[in-house]
C-alpha cells in the first residue's frame, strides 16, 4: 500500500545513476504543504511535496522518477513547476492543472467516528482533559495527535477519550473521530481482558501502522506479549506463546498511526489449540476487573456435618491463596473461571456441590445428582472444582468427605451365599458388581430373595424358564459329582485331572501351581484352610467342594506386594472368610483376588479383607472375577456347562 512515505534507498540512486532510468522509491519522508488552496479548499494530490510552489505544483499521483528531462536548475522545460528539487537530486512530478489541485472540504464520517475525508489540520482541533474512567466493557481508548516523523509517539496532547467496545478498527483514511486528524496519530486502550480457561495463550493485532500490546501478568508485574513497532500495511502478527492461568488480567494496548491511505487497529487473541479471533466485548472490561466470591463449608458425610477432620481441611483458590476457615470464603475474585480444590487426609473420599446465588444444593441427593436435588450436576467428585464466579454474585461451593471402608468387586455377579452377605458401598463412579451378589434375604446393594434358578434342558435356551429350588448341600453335591473320587491325603493338593476327596480338614501352607491342563474337582469333608497362592493355568479349572468352612488368610504365602491370587470355585457349605486370621477388624491386609466364584450354601461369606485407608478410595479388598473358561471347561467335571451361573442350578 504506498502512503505518503517516499524514500530512495542507496540502492536506487546507484542503479538510477548507472543506468541513466527511471525508478520507484518510497522513504523520503514528506510534508503536507497546502499553500495555494483557498480557505475551505485542501489539496487531493495523493503525494505531497515541501516545494516553495505550494499544492499547484506539488499535487500529482503518488510516485516521482528521477530523470534526464529536469535541468540543472530543477526546470523541465518551460515548465518548471514539474521538477522538484531535493536533498537526493532533480525529480519530475506528473503535472496536474492546477484546478485538479484543490477541493472543496466536505469533512464526513468514517470508521470511528468520522471528521473529514482528505487532509486536515491540526490546528483546528483541540486539546481535551483527562476523564474519569467509565465502567463497561470494552476497553478505555485515550487519543493522541502524533509526532509526524518517527518517535516519540504520544507527544502532542490528548485529542480524545471514549469506551471502545472493541478494539476493531478500519478506518482507512478517516479519522478515529471528530475531534482527531486521519494522519499523524496514535492511541493507547487500557483496561482488562478476560482468559476463560488455563492454556497457552498469545495476543497479537492487525495493524496499519504499529501496534503493541502490554499484559499484567501479576500485579504490578507488566510483560510486553506483542509487538509490532513499525511503520507498515495492514498485517497480522502475533506475539509469543504464554502459559496462563484464567482469569482478569490488566491490558494496555498501543497503536500509532502515519502515512495515508490506510488506517487499521484490531486486537487479537488465541488460545493453543482453542479459541482465535478479535477480543470480544464481553472479555473486556475498562476500569476494573469484574469480581464475585466463593463461599462455602467443609462437612463430613453420611450426615452433612461441619464435623473433624473435614472442618480443618485446607482450601485454595487457583492452587495459591489458602484458608482453613470453616465456611470460608474468598471475596473480590475476579470473574470468570478459577480452580478451587482442598486437601483430604488418607482414607477419605471427598465430593462437592455447586451452586450459584443460591445455597440449597448441598443435600445429600445433591451430593449423588438425585431427581430430588433442586439444582441439576450440583455434585462431583474429587477433590478440585472449577468455579465460574458470577459477576457480583457469589458461587456456594461445599466439600463433602466421606470415611471409605473395604469394598468388594464382582465382575461377573458369582458370589452367592444362604444368608446377609455385609457389603460395604464402592465408592463413587465404582461398583460392587455388574451383575449382582446374591444371598438369601435381603443384601445390602443388589439382592434377590431366595435361590431361582434358571435351568433349561440340554438343547432347549429358552432363557425364562425360572424355577424355584433348594439349596443343595454338601452331600448332595458329593452324591451327584463324587463317584469315583480318589482319596487324597498328600501335604499339598492334588494335581491330576479328576475327582478327589479330602477327608478331614485340610490347609493348604505352600504355593501351588496347578499343571496346565488339567481339570481338578477337590472335595474336602471338612475345613479347608488356604494360607499359600493357588495359581490356576489359563487352560485348566479348579472346585473345591467343602463340608466345612472355607478359610482364606490375611497374608498368602507368595502373595504380594499388594495382592493375595487363589484360583478357582470355592464351595462352602458352611461360611467363607477372606481373612480369618486378623488380629484386629481395623488391620490392613493385601486385597484377595479370586479367579473364580465363591459360594456359600448354608452361611454367609465373610468379607474380612482391608487395604489401608488411601488404598480403600479405588481398589476393592476382594476382586471376585470369574473366568469365562469356567463356562466350558466345569462341563468336563460336574456334568454341565454353567455349574453357578448367578445362582444354583436346578437339578440337584
Amino acid at each position: 500500500m504506498p502512503k505518503n512515505k517516499i524514500r530512495l534507498t542507496r540502492f536506487f540512486i546507484i542503479v538510477a545513476a548507472l543506468a541513466g532510468l527511471a525508478f520507484l522509491g518510497r522513504g523520503v519522508t514528506t510534508t503536507e504543504v497546502q499553500a495555494g488552496c483557498a480557505s475551505g479548499y485542501h489539496c487531493v494530490g495523493r503525494t505531497v511535496w515541501d516545494h516553495p510552489n505550494g499544492c499547484k505544483s506539488n499535487c500529482g499521483q503518488s510516485y516521482q522518477r528521477l530523470t534526464v528531462s529536469c535541468n540543472s536548475n530543477c526546470s523541465f522545460g518551460g515548465d518548471a513547476e514539474r521538477c522538484v528539487k531535493t536533498s537526493y537530486g532533480c525529480y519530475e512530478q506528473p503535472y496536474q492543472a492546477s484546478t485538479n489541485c484543490c477541493a472543496k472540504d466536505s469533512g464526513g464520517g468514517g470508521g470511528g467516528g468520522g471528521g473529514g475525508g482528505g487532509s486536515c489540520n491540526w490546528s483546528t482541533k483541540t486539546t481535551v482533559t483527562p476523564g474519569a474512567c467509565v465502567q463497561a466493557s470494552g476497553l478505555f481508548g485515550h487519543y493522541y495527535r502524533d509526532n509526524p516523523v518517527g518517535e516519540p509517539r504520544f507527544d502532542g496532547g490528548l485529542y480524545m477519550e471514549r469506551n471502545d467496545a472493541q478494539v476493531n478498527f478500519d478506518w482507512s483514511s478517516t479519522p478515529p473521530g471528530t475531534n482527531l486528524c486521519n494522519d499523524n496519530y496514535s492511541a493507547n486502550w487500557t483496561g482488562y481482558v478476560n482468559l476463560p480457561s488455563e492454556g497457552n495463550w498469545r495476543f497479537g493485532a492487525t495493524s496499519d501502522d504499529g501496534f503493541a500490546v502490554d499484559l499484567e501478568t501479576s500485579p504490578g508485574n507488566w510483560v510486553r506479549v506483542f509487538s509490532d513497532w513499525s511503520e507498515h500495511s495492514a498485517r497480522t502478527r502475533w506475539g509469543f506463546w504464554f502459559n496462563l492461568p484464567p482469569g482478569w488480567y490488566g491490558i494496555r494496548a498501543w497503536f500509532f498511526q502515519h502515512g495515508l491511505p490506510k488506517s487499521e487497529a484490531r486486537l487479537r487473541y488465541e488460545k493453543q489449540g482453542g479459541i482465535s479471533g478479535i477480543i470480544p466485548s464481553a472479555n473486556l472490561r475498562t476500569c476494573s476487573a469484574p469480581v464475585g466470591s466463593v463461599q462455602g463449608s467443609k462437612v463430613l458425610m453420611p450426615d452433612n456435618t461441619p464435623a473433624s477432620p473435614a472442618s480443618g481441611q485446607s482450601v485454595f483458590l487457583d492452587g495459591g491463596s489458602e484458608t482453613t476457615s470453616n465456611p470460608y470464603a474468598f471475596n473480590s475474585v475476579s470473574t470468570g473461571n478459577h480452580t478451587i480444590s482442598v486437601s483430604a487426609p488418607a482414607g477419605y473420599m471427598v465430593q462437592s456441590t455447586l451452586c450459584y446465588n443460591r445455597t440449597d444444593c448441598h443435600t445429600t441427593a445433591c451430593v449423588n445428582n438425585d431427581a430430588g436435588c433442586p439444582v441439576a450436576g450440583a455434585g462431583a467428585n474429587g477433590s478440585s472444582r472449577t468455579v465460574d464466579v458470577p459477576s457480583g454474585g457469589y458461587a456456594d461451593l461445599n466439600w463433602h468427605y466421606t470415611l471409605t471402608n473395604p469394598w468388594i468387586q464382582a465382575l461377573g455377579g458369582d458370589i452367592f451365599a444362604n444368608h446377609l452377605v455385609g457389603l460395604r458401598t464402592a465408592p463413587t463412579g465404582l461398583f460392587n458388581a455388574r451383575w449382582g451378589i446374591f444371598g438369601r434375604g435381603s443384601v445390602t446393594g443388589n439382592s434377590q430373595e431366595g435361590w431361582i434358578a434358571q435351568y433349561y434342558p440340554e438343547r432347549n435356551f429358552d432363557l425364562t424358564q425360572n424355577t424355584p429350588v433348594k439349596a443343595p448341600d454338601y452331600d448332595t453335591l458329593f452324591k451327584r459329582f463324587g463317584g469315583g473320587a480318589v482319596t487324597y491325603s498328600g501335604p499339598t493338593l492334588p494335581n491330576s485331572s479328576g475327582a478327589w476327596v479330602v477327608s478331614g480338614n485340610k490347609t493348604v501352607n505352600g504355593v501351588f501351581n496347578q499343571a496346565a491342563g488339567t481339570n481338578i474337582l477337590v472335595f474336602v469333608d471338612g475345613n479347608l484352610t488356604i494360607n499359600a497362592e493357588i495359581r490356576t493355568p489359563v487352560n485348566g479349572t479348579l472346585a473345591f467342594i467343602v463340608s466345612g468352612n472355607i478359610n482364606f488368610s490375611k497374608d498368602f504365602a507368595g502373595g504380594g506386594p499388594s495382592d493375595d491370587f487363589a484360583g478357582g470355585i470355592y464351595i462352602a457349605e458352611g461360611r467363607i472368610n477372606t481373612a480369618y486370621d486378623k488380629s484386629a477388624p481395623d488391620e490392613v491386609t493385601r486385597q484377595l483376588v479370586v479367579e473364580g466364584a465363591l459360594i456359600s450354601l448354608k452361611d454367609t461369606i465373610s468379607l474380612d479383607r482391608n487395604l489401608d485407608d488411601a488404598d480403600n478410595n479405588t481398589p476393592p479388598a476382594e476382586k471376585i472375577d470369574l473366568s469365562g473358561k469356567y463356562y466350558v471347561l466345569l462341563k468336563s467335571v460336574l456334568g454341565r456347562p454353567k455349574f453357578f451361573y448367578r445362582e444354583v442350578p436346578a437339578g440337584f
